[in-house]
């Protein structure tokens, strides 16, 4: 008895569409991703954190485990209206841009 492919149609080529797209392809789904942009998508902005989650869908996906290349903070630094330092938050995070993660997920797809 044949079997049977999954397939799955991802409508929006952004983050959000080649997470999923990414994540069924290494399921083993044929996954058609489809962008209404007649190009490649171009940079959505700078200085995003990357999250546990984002590093934990990084390494299901057999990408880099410490995700896509960035610096790292040690603090979080909150001002107020004026300027003024209101509050200071001890926190390491990594900051990333939205164009090494994009970059990095678009290697999973042929």
């Amino acid at each position: 008895m044949p079997t049977k492919h999954k397939r799955a149609t991802v409508i929006g080529g952004s983050l959000a569409g080649l997470f999923a797209g990414a994540l069924l392809h290494r399921g083993g789904w044929e996954v058609q991703v489809y962008e209404r942009s007649p190009r490649e998508l171009e940079s959505r902005g700078g200085g995003i954190v990357l999250q546990p989650e984002v590093v934990e869908v990084f390494r299901r996906l057999e990408l880099d485990p410490d995700g896509p290349a960035g610096v790292w903070a040690r603090e979080r630094i909150f001002l107020d209206r004026a300027g003024r330092i209101a509050q200071r938050m001890t926190v390491l995070q990594k900051q990333t841009s939205w164009n090494a993660i994009y970059r990095a997920l678009r290697t999973v797809f042929p």
